[in-house]
């Protein structure tokens, strides 16, 4: 690790035993953890609530779910979470639960983000790769690249015109079902996702107008029929320290424990035919960009 305020967490899922392991500039602590069922089944539990409307009755539940995996995963390593930074390396089903709203203990109330930055990475050695690159390179000039805001198939037609890039809002208040997949959750079952069903994320708009107005007059924005992966393939990102999407992620799997590739929806130019082969991006890798970890 780079300092000492920082900590690797590196999680292995395994049918008998679990284990993770705890690395810091100086050493590397094993833990063994529960076998791979139990761990998956407090997770799920905590997935699916975190995917339901919120309530009061939910929130408790949420609670409770939370030091339950909590109990299972980050309690046999609490003395190592006073770091002021926590890498986390996840396995299996813990790639679909956000760290950062669990507490250090399955009898504390307060998220790890109220006292430790949280980093999700993919792996340990490619951490480690993206750090040198990192020594490398030029520092970035520009603030921020975004896209955001797509066209879908579902929100075509309220559209004026490719030119103008303007929305018409609907005259008809959706109902429920419309909206269903508006909002910003995790869909884990990405290969038989219905595109048809996909409508623009609440608030993806105003955010992007937001960040624009923060990160000043420099930043490359791109929404609407803008927002193509055209453009962001062509795009030279490296002078830009930040890249946001504010748009639909889809995890697709090729097994039921970990996901094989994340894809960002874009807008399609000739809409309204929309086909996943068409929306989907299915590499960030390959764009040219200044990773910064």
């Amino acid at each position: 690790m780079a300092d000492d305020q920082t900590v690797l967490l590196e999680y292995s899922l395994g049918s008998e035993k679990s284990y993770v392991w705890a690395v810091t500039r100086n050493n590397i602590h094993s833990y063994e953890l529960p076998a791979q069922a139990a761990i998956n089944e407090a997770a799920q539990k905590l997935y699916q609530l975190l995917k339901s409307a919120g309530d009061g009755e939910r929130d408790k539940e949420l609670k409770l779910a939370t030091q339950e995996l909590s109990q299972l995963i980050l309690s046999p390593i609490a003395p190592e979470l006073n770091k002021q930074r926590v890498i986390v390396v996840p396995d299996g089903a813990l790639n679909y639960i956000p760290f950062q709203i669990m507490p250090a203990s399955s009898t504390g109330d307060e998220p790890l983000v109220a006292t430790s930055e949280i980093i999700n990475a993919p792996s340990a050695s490619i951490l480690g790769q993206l750090r040198e690159e990192t020594e490398r390179r030029q520092p970035p000039t520009k603030v921020l690249a975004a896209f955001g805001d797509p066209v879908f198939a579902s929100n075509y037609a309220q559209y004026k015109d490719t030119r103008t890039n303007e929305y018409i809002a609907s005259a008809q208040p959706p109902g429920v079902e419309e909206w269903q997949h508006a909002l910003r959750d995790i869909e884990p079952e990405g290969d038989s996702f219905n595109p048809a069903t996909m409508r623009p994320l609440f608030y993806s708009k105003l955010e992007l107008a937001k960040l624009r107005d923060v990160a000043g007059p420099d930043s490359f924005v791109s929404t609407g029929f803008d927002a193509t992966r055209e453009k962001l393939a062509e795009a030279d990102l490296t002078n830009y320290a930040i890249l946001h999407f504010a748009t639909h992620g889809i995890l697709i799997q090729n097994d039921r424990k970990s996901p094989a590739c994340f894809f960002l929806w874009l807008t399609v130019t000739d809409a309204p035919r929309m086909d996943l082969s068409d929306s989907r991006i299915s590499t960030i890798c390959t764009l040219r960009l200044t990773w910064l970890y």
